[in-house]
């Protein structure tokens, strides 16, 4: 019924549609002076948080959860929460907690940089399967997504993948995209969850096509 308007012709009022929320999130093309929510925090999040004792990856990659237990006040850094933690020098404070290494300036600065925007749910598209160099698209995929348990330090299974030569040597075994595709006999990687499709689809055609060093 439109507001305002009577409808003298029908004996009845026209029952209103109902409209459906629509909850999926938009993505926008990657904007290089922005952060985004699923793209940039989260993947920090769950590389450096999720572990045992701490925190699940499952509320690391909950919006609601991360502005709620992360008291985050969007648009101010010095209010919230979760920037305090992460950039105190206090070790009874910092997370993540020793002995796991502090985040890095680099992911620091994401996260603040994603607080003072605004602190949305926001998202973009940072993948074409078309683009599948190693340097500008298959290495900040394993950085991103791999390094909090393969990194230099103490990597899980023994399996560093922080460079070139290492990532090659688990793409050139199978390991590396029998453990992204979560395949039967393989660790899944990452444990928290599969990558998106697009990202396996990048790495997958970056093995096909000689997995170059470019």
């Amino acid at each position: 019924m439109l507001v305002g308007t009577l409808v003298y012709a029908c004996k009845h009022e026209p029952e209103p549609v109902p409209v459906e929320e629509d909850n999926t999130i938009k993505l926008t093309p990657c904007d290089a002076d922005s952060s985004y929510f699923y793209n940039d925090v989260v993947p920090i999040l769950i590389n450096n948080c999720a572990y045992s004792g701490c925190h699940s990856a499952l509320s690391l990659s909950n919006y609601n959860d991360i502005i709620n237990i992360g008291d985050v006040v969007p648009g101010d850094t010095a209010k919230s929460h979760i920037y305090q933690v992460i950039t105190s020098s206090n070790l009874n404070i910092r997370m993540p907690r020793p002995p796991r290494a502090p985040l890095t300036d680099l992911e620091k600065g994401i996260i603040a940089k994603w607080i003072l925007q605004g602190a949305k749910p926001n998202a973009c598209n940072d993948c074409e399967t078309d683009s599948f160099k190693f340097n500008a698209h298959i290495l900040p995929i394993i950085v991103k997504n791999c390094q909090g348990c393969h990194g230099k330090t103490n990597p899980s299974g023994g399996i560093p993948l922080t460079n070139y030569f290492q990532i090659k040597i688990q793409a050139d075994s199978g390991n590396l995209l029998g453990a992204l595709k979560h395949e039967v006999g393989f660790s899944n990687m990452p444990p928290s969850g599969k990558l998106p499709d697009c990202q396996i689809t990048v790495i997958e055609r970056w093995i096909n096509n000689g997995k170059a060093n470019d």
